[in-house]
């Protein structure tokens, strides 16, 4: 197939997906596909590239624009024309991972790996993803969404939540732009980091304990579950630098369970993924407290695809390809 494989982007988590990017391209490139690598510069501009290295991929790199002529969508580089078979996107975060790519495939009738445009955009929402998960029975912890940090707000968290507490941009990944609040006397500042990444921020209660990761895959209405995985961030939380330059998060493989929670977490995550109309694939991650509760925490519909993420390496437990399986879904 002619796969288009978009990454980069204009968020926060541009170098994360140009090292997913890297990831997926050798794995395309080994299973025989003929893989024309998009990258979305800071800018917004588009580029065709001749590799994917961090920091490096605007070598050789030529100008390219995106056309849609009908239900045809072509990508335009000087003597190149690619009208793609399948678009692999491992645009993470914002214009990539909230339906806004979607809709112009969507338009265009073209394949796509992964959720749809509606899909997207609920995940992509911590708050609406919250509310649709308790729709379905899964718990979430309290929270309180705010969209500007107002005098009255302290006496509203103390009301309503108990600290310590999370304050992280509603619609955003990577833990950007979040941050752990012991006290009320730090909580202004939270919420404006918050606010800087998004228009909206959820104030949540803190888990004591440990993060719960579970890949999802589909095909057909099926899906395959992997086995859960487990991580103790040895940070105040675990945070972007201890998911992508400390190295000082603690990994179980598959994680410190019982056959019973086991069971229990992998149909969770399933409810969290039909509840919110998914598709291709989903991580799904909870927080599990010293005493054992599980509590839904986010879903991310194009999870991680670097060496260190944990969505490949779960499926490879029970030797899975996940690359392999989401492009023969479309084969």
């Amino acid at each position: 197939m002619k796969i288009i494989l978009l990454f980069g982007g204009r968020g926060a988590e541009h170098e994360v997906s140009v090292l997913s990017a890297g990831y997926v391209y050798n794995r395309l490139y080994a299973l025989g596909h003929e893989v024309f690598p998009i990258a979305i510069a800071k800018s917004g501009a588009l580029f065709l590239c001749k590799g994917i290295l961090p920091g490096a991929w605007q070598k050789d790199a030529s100008p390219v624009r995106a056309c849609l002529d009908g239900d045809t969508l072509s990508f335009l580089s000087n003597d190149t024309r690619v009208t793609p078979d399948l678009v692999f996107s491992v645009v993470h975060g914002k214009d990539g991972e909230d339906g806004a790519w979607q809709g112009l495939f969507t338009l265009a009738r073209v394949p796509f790996v992964g959720a749809d445009v509606c899909a997207s955009a609920l995940a992509m929402n911590k708050r609406l993803s919250k509310v649709l998960a308790a729709a379905a029975g899964v718990p979430s912890v309290p929270y309180l969404a705010v969209k500007k940090y107002e005098s009255d707000l302290p006496a509203r968290v103390a009301h309503r939540l108990r600290y310590p507490l999370f304050v992280k941009p509603t619609s955003g990944g990577s833990s950007i732009g979040v941050s752990r609040v012991e006290s009320e006397s730090a909580l202004q500042n939270a919420v404006n980091l918050a606010l800087s990444e998004d228009e909206e921020a959820m104030i949540e209660e803190a888990v004591d304990g440990s993060e719960i990761e579970v890949g999802v895959l589909e095909r057909d209405g099926m899906l395959l579950i992997s086995p859960p995985g487990e991580l103790c961030s040895k940070s105040a939380f675990y945070d972007y630098n201890a998911k992508y330059c400390e190295k000082n998060t603690d990994f179980f493989l598959p994680a410190r369970l019982s056959l019973w929670e086991t069971a229990y977490v992998k149909q969770l995550a399933a409810s969290v993924f039909r509840q919110l109309g998914c598709r291709g694939m989903a991580r799904v991650d909870f927080l599990r407290g010293k005493d054992g509760k599980l509590f839904f925490n986010e879903i991310n519909t194009l999870p991680g695809f670097t060496e260190d993420s944990l969505f490949p390496r779960l499926f490879s437990l029970i030797g899975v390809d996940a690359v392999t399986f989401l492009t023969e879904a479309h084969a």
